[in-house]
Order: structure tokens, then sequence, then C-alpha cells
């Protein structure tokens, strides 16, 4: 009955993305992306890796949405003032502190 579906269903879960196979499950990864809930399963082999990699592993899509949010994060973050001039007004400011002591 239900066990048997839930046994299918945990199957298809580590079935890889990339080749289908739910073979080799040494070789599966689980994806760590969407803080830990992807859990997408690819076979090292099939995303161009020779080994197991250390630590945590994001699955394509994962790794692409966080190129994502990290270029939209780093735009946000930047400063809209043009460094060039920040840069000179820096290099104007700095005479001033830099004449000669009186004793």
């Amino acid at each position: 009955g239900e066990a048997e579906e839930d046994d299918e269903d945990e199957e298809e879960d580590t079935a890889c993305r990339i080749c289908g196979a739910a073979t080799d499950e040494d070789a599966l990864l689980l994806c760590d992306g969407r803080g830990g809930r992807c859990n997408a399963a690819y076979h090292y082999y099939c995303v161009g890796l020779s080994t197991v990699p250390e630590g945590d592993w994001y699955c394509p899509p994962c790794c692409k949405s966080r190129a994502e949010l990290a270029a939209a994060t780093a735009a946000a973050a930047a400063p809209q003032a043009d460094t060039g001039d920040v840069g000179e007004a820096r290099s104007a400011a700095a005479p001033s502190r830099t004449g000669a002591s009186v004793k």
C-alpha cells in the first residue's frame, strides 16, 4: 500500500536528473540548495566532476539561482556614484593633511 508508494517516490527523488538512473548511489550528489530543501540528485560524473566534492554542493539550477541572486545583491550594494569622482576627491584632500608640521 502506502509504504510501497513512499519507496517509489524516494527512488524517483534519488534518480539522477541528467541520466535518469537511480543506480550507483555512491556517486549520487544531493543538492544543498534552497536551504537544504532542493535535494536534487545528480551523479558527480554526469555534472562533469571527477569525484564526489567535499562540503556543500549545488545543482546546476541552484547554481544559476545563486549566481543571479549574488549579482542582484552586488548590484544593489554597489555605490551609485561614479567611482572616478570619489577617487579624485580623495586625492585632492590628501595634500592638505600632508603639509609640513611647524614645531
